[in-house]
């Protein structure tokens, strides 16, 4: 690629690999370093390129100064480049030469094409030349998708500043929602999502509303491109503006319920909610259009849409400001989707029906044919007759209520633990408290007696009175697996899958009705300090259950504050727990007791075991790391199963600690990459061994294509011959090192 420099275009990332790849430097210049050699033939073909790209390129140099003038005859782009080049490297004349060039574009006395103004526009905007957000504005529509992700990149380093967030936001806004640019920009770009959260933080509500005057209808479209991208985005605005109280007109409101038999339903719900949490005001004609769209979501054959209307039909129905005549309406429709509809929109009704109505009278039968379902809609049609507008709301019990206090946490990696958020709330048992996020996704909170004294918190989480409990409780908070690909060759290219894990600490405590009534609904004043000190205080306490648990939160949050209670409880009783609580935050008195634990796992899998296996492991201790390698190691005829199913956990692990540890002198490679070849050999192990050995050696057998093969058989086959091709590589590999004369010749292909 550097011979062809400056002589060869290539479109896209991809092109360009191809292009490296197919290189073949000679041998004075592959004794230098790649930055080196690449400057080198900058130097030599920039005088007489047609390039743009290698303007920009070579701007990026800060050794010494390599740009030199252009050629006559070059195309105005190519001087455009050498231009914003000038201005990388610290040429002041080229700010006055941008500056003029784009005044006299905009008024008119010399005007840009299309192609010059595409890839002008991202380093005029991020050099802050004068009037290059007018620029922007008026040629929004015509950004290619590259310039687009550079602009809102140059944009959301500038819209921080509040006096640019005050001069420009709003017409940023108008700019982008207008009709020339509103179907031609990539709304799922991830830099257009964020410029558009930042928008919500800096730009008053009152210009919001008055940029979406007008534009919410064109915003919302479901028939222009990017619908996908571009109507949650919508959404969330609408969302947002009504948590800040802001009145949502009847027309916008009419523009949103017609979304509910789409894959937006749940979001759109989000937005109504908001507004009637808020402002308590939304028409009875919206919440009876909302119906409808129910009627038709569920009607529809596309499954996402099904999916996404049954679980805000669910949410709908647990809404108490509703009218008596809304969950009215809300039951019939539920009553005729029992009649006709589908069998998995039939038995949520069901359930519905039976939640807020009373279970029916009638036997449950197992084989649900058209005529049992006539029969239940015949049924709950009579029963809902007969109720007066009082009974149409399930009851609660008013003397049961808890406070619960919940602190959100973001994990990374490498352990290290963020607070991202502390709540506190008094609610009372079984009536769902209403939460919507800023972005419309639903975020309210229901608690639910069942038997003893225990509670269920969003139908899914055990709570005790006293117990604190760490869970994914956010429905958008999960366990995310990032694969991040770097812009180099080699083992780079493949790095570590990146396990970010956002939890949830929860604590519950039992009120009286009296002392609840005094301050229901969310507290301002909690403080991680506070719930610090309760887990503290809980470590030392009586009940085994719970000095457990408040370990286990201690060691997955890595509380440094912990420190001396732990050592405490070691010295009075030593326990695998406590120790895997110490080693967390890098005490090591307890590792021998759990490398002795672990041994266990040959014969007997135990969770203590495992979670102790995992601990060590994400520490780098070598002598588990042999461990593992050596159960690994067992020849086919020799495995047991009890073992097998320890060690994709353990791969995991030693992955994980990889990823940061691989270039220490004391890390077994070449053992490691013998066994992950060798393991190569079973479905089991393969999806764990192969990607790592990618990671390890920056080889790559072409293990990612597989997965675009929709047969399975034929992907397992695939992955097979993958599996054959790594044996092959390491068989190679091996020869060569026993053979130090030929070992890494200079030329062999």
């Amino acid at each position: 690629m550097e011979h062809a420099l400056g002589k060869t275009t290539t479109e896209g990332e991809l092109a360009t690999w191809v292009a490296v790849l197919h290189h073949d430097p000679s041998e004075e210049l592959e004794r230098l370093e790649p930055a080196e050699r690449l400057r080198r033939a900058m130097i030599e073909h920039l005088p007489h390129t047609d390039d743009p790209a290698l303007w920009m390129l070579a701007s990026t140099w800060p050794e010494e100064q390599i740009l030199p003038a252009p050629t006559r005859g070059v195309s105005p782009r190519v001087r455009d480049a050498h231009t914003l080049a000038r201005l990388s490297s610290g040429d002041t004349t080229a700010r006055n030469d941008l500056t003029r060039l784009v005044a006299d574009h905009l008024d008119g006395s010399d005007t840009l094409a299309i192609r010059r103004i595409d890839a002008l526009i991202p380093g005029l905007i991020e050099a802050q030349i004068d009037r290059s957000i007018e620029l922007l504005i008026r040629h929004c529509g015509d950004l290619s998708p590259w310039r687009q992700h550079l602009t809102w990149h140059a944009l959301l380093q500038r819209i921080e500043d509040p006096q640019f967030a005050s001069a420009h936001g709003k017409s940023l806004i108008e700019a982008i929602l207008s009709p020339a640019a509103l179907p031609i920009l990539r709304w799922t770009n991830s830099r257009m999502a964020s410029l558009w959260s930042a928008l919500h933080r800096h730009v008053p509500s009152g210009q919001w509303m008055e940029a979406l005057d007008g534009r919410i209808r064109n915003a919302l479209g479901e028939d222009l491109a990017q619908a996908s991208g571009r109507i949650p985005l919508i959404l969330g605005t609408l969302a947002f503006l009504s948590n800040r109280s802001e009145a949502l007109p009847k027309e916008w409101l009419s523009y949103v319920s017609e979304l509910i038999p789409s894959q937006h339903a749940e979001i759109a719900i989000g937005v109504l909610a908001a507004q009637m949490q808020h402002l308590k005001e939304v028409p009875e004609e919206i919440w009876l259009q909302a119906c409808k769209g129910f009627a038709t979501g569920l009607a529809s054959s596309d499954t996402t849409i099904g999916f996404r209307v049954r679980n805000s039909v669910t949410r709908f129905s647990e809404f108490r400001f509703l009218s008596p005549a809304i969950r009215r309406t809300l039951f019939e429709t539920l009553i005729e989707v029992l009649a006709t509809g589908s069998n998995n929109h039939r038995s949520t009704a069901a359930q519905l029906l039976s939640k807020n109505l009373g279970r029916p009278a009638t036997p449950q039968l197992r084989t649900r044919d058209q005529s049992y379902w006539t029969t239940q809609a015949k049924y709950w049609k009579e029963k809902l007759a007969s109720l007066e507008d009082d009974q149409l709301y399930p009851e609660i019990d008013a003397d049961r209520w808890v406070r619960l206090t919940l602190a959100d946490f973001r994990i990374d990696p490498e352990g290290k633990t963020d607070p991202l958020r502390i709540q506190r709330v008094v609610l009372q048992v079984g009536r769902r408290l209403v939460s919507i996020e800023d972005n419309g996704e639903d975020e309210s909170i229901q608690i639910e007696a069942t038997a003893g004294n225990t509670h269920r918190l969003s139908g899914s989480i055990l709570l005790v009175a006293g117990r604190p409990v760490l869970a994914r409780l956010r429905p958008r908070w999960r366990r995310w697996v990032h694969r991040v690909s770097s812009a180099r060759l080699g083992s780079e290219s493949a790095q570590s899958r990146s396990l970010v894990t956002y939890q949830t600490l929860v604590l519950m405590e039992v009120l009286d009705a009296d002392e609840a009534l005094d301050q229901p609904g969310w507290e301002t004043e909690p403080s991680w300090q506070g719930i610090e000190q309760t887990l503290l205080t809980q470590m030392s306490s009586p009940q085994q259950t719970i000095r457990n648990t408040v370990i286990d939160i201690v060691t997955t949050l890595q509380l440094e504050s912990a420190r001396e209670p732990l050592i405490a409880l070691w010295e009075n009783s030593q326990s695998e727990a406590v120790a895997r609580a110490l080693l967390a935050l890098g005490d090591l008195r307890g590792r021998d007791l759990l490398f002795k634990g672990i041994q266990v796992l040959e014969k007997r899998a135990t969770r203590e075991a495992q979670k102790s296996m995992e601990q060590l492991l994400l520490l780098g201790d070598l002598e588990t790391v042999h461990l593992v390698l050596g159960w690994l190691e067992t020849p086919a005829s020799l495995r047991n199963r009890i073992l097998e199913n320890q060690l994709p956990v353990a791969l995991r692990a030693i992955e994980s600690w990889v990823a940061s540890h691989a270039n220490e002198d004391n890390f077994p490679r070449e053992r490691l990459l013998s066994v992950l070849v060798q393991r190569c050999d079973t479905r089991n192990l393969r999806n764990y061994s192969i990607p790592l050995l990618r990671r390890l050696t920056g080889e790559d057998m072409g293990w990612w294509n597989t997965f675009s093969i929709t047969d399975s058989s034929e992907r397992i086959e695939a992955q097979e011959e993958i599996a054959a091709r790594w044996r092959g590589w390491w068989k190679r590999r091996s020869e060569r090192s026993a053979d130090p004369v030929k070992m890494n010749p200079p030329r062999d292909r």
